[in-house]
């Protein structure tokens, strides 16, 4: 995560009284354009890949191997 998705993120990925303070101020809308703009992003990226690129195997910085499916 790079540090603008970091800050714009934080708030969810700790939680909290800030969490709930920031989630239930937003209206409906700013979630859905965001959910809509983060699939837009997405869709691009995945159109970079290919197949093979489903079963490539990385390791977390745990050492626990996963894939990209």
């Amino acid at each position: 995560m790079v540090s603008d998705e970091l800050r714009q993120w934080e708030f969810v990925l700790f939680l909290g009284e800030k969490a709930r303070n920031q989630i239930h101020s937003q209206p409906l809308e700013y979630y859905t354009d965001l959910l809509r703009s983060i699939r837009e992003k997405s869709i691009i990226g995945l159109r970079k890949k290919n197949e093979d690129w489903l079963y490539e195997e990385n390791a977390w910085d745990n050492g626990v191997t996963h894939n990209n499916y």
